[in-house]
């Protein structure tokens, strides 16, 4: 149904509404859940592993933002160049930026090395949504014409382009998944296919992971053993709903000895003399801990939630400087019987 050709003109009979180009907007997040859910009445993309941005075209003047309003324009001059010869003069597109490993997979640990350490990777932007065009506010259309539209817009772009329309599937989403797990995909979004464009978390875009990945805070590491330099493990937490800061857990494995230099260098001016934990249990494993300010914030990737609140079997995967540390949260799947008229 997105395929189809669509006109701008026909955008504005839909429920396009003439509006000045605002200067900031909050996009629409994900619910995540447990399975995918059986009716039909959805598209599917996959889930990129890399950072999200909002991209702003004013006049020709383009910005990219992230979530929380970092300015990463000048980070990505080849991003900019190419997004220049996008054939709309006023827009608002919304995607995720990735670098893509051998196999054309994204991977959020290459595109962190590409920002930290200078590695050189194929960094690409794949748009997906467009909520604002032409002097149109289109959050009200249909997804499915929101991505006619913007499907349109790609359709004279070289292939060799770092912008890529993120094209999507129709069908049967538990096929549709299994096959992005077979693949080693972090997992895949479903999308309703009449939704509006919510500034906000939505039931009408949901997320199903192969894996268990959470953004998590950074507050203490411990001292090396053995022939490893800079830090032995990073001590982890969350902000409960009250605020407090609550230990999780450790992880000292997804490092290379770059990564632990440069991480290392990043946490010495954040260094305090008491733990930021709320009620720390005295555990061996934070005896001699040293501690930070919770300010930095790591992507983990792990097996499960224990009994006890901590994560098993983690891997590091990259630092998050799209996402302020007050933002993390445990995020757990929902049951699709949790959320309003989804069929499970």
């Amino acid at each position: 149904m997105a395929n189809k050709s669509i006109s701008l003109a026909e955008l504005e009979r839909a429920a396009a509404q003439k509006k000045p180009m605002p200067e900031s907007l909050t996009p629409e997040l994900a619910t995540l859940v447990k399975q995918v859910p059986k009716d039909l009445n959805w598209l599917y993309e996959i889930k990129f592993d890399g950072v999200r941005l909002l991209c702003f075209i004013n006049d020709g003047k383009i910005k990219l933002m992230t979530r929380n309003g970092k300015d990463w324009t000048e980070r990505f001059p080849t991003v900019v160049k190419d997004i220049a010869n996008f054939p709309v003069k006023n827009a608002i597109m919304d995607g995720e930026l990735v670098a893509l490993d051998k196999n054309g997979i994204s991977r959020f640990q290459l595109i962190q090395n590409a920002l930290e350490l200078g590695d050189k990777a194929s960094i690409y932007y794949y748009i997906f949504d467009l909520p604002y065009c032409q002097g149109l506010d289109l959050s009200k259309v249909p997804l499915w014409q929101r991505k006619a539209y913007l499907r349109q817009l790609f359709l004279n772009m070289p292939n060799s382009a770092s912008i890529r329309f993120s094209e999507h599937l129709e069908g049967k989403g538990t096929d549709i998944f299994e096959k992005a797990c077979s693949l080693k995909l972090e997992g895949v979004m479903a999308k309703r296919i009449n939704s509006p464009y919510s500034k906000k978390r939505s039931d009408d875009w949901i997320k199903i992971k192969c894996s268990q990945r959470q953004e998590l805070v950074i507050a203490g590491f411990t001292e090396p053993a053995g022939t490893r330099q800079y830090f032995g493990s990073l001590l982890l937490g969350f902000f409960d709903e009250k605020g407090h800061l609550i230990y999780c857990g450790r992880v000292g494995t997804g490092f290379n000895h770059a990564l632990l230099k440069q991480l290392y260098q990043k946490m010495q001016p954040l260094r305090q003399k008491h733990s930021p934990f709320y009620q720390l249990a005295n555990i061996p494993e934070v005896r001699h801990a040293h501690w930070l300010k919770p300010t930095l914030v790591g992507e983990i990737e792990f097996t499960e939630w224990t009994h006890e609140g901590r994560i098993r079997h983690p891997s590091f995967k990259g630092l998050r400087e799209d996402k302020t540390a007050r933002e993390v949260k445990v995020e757990l799947p929902k049951s699709l019987s949790e959320l309003a008229g989804i069929s499970a």
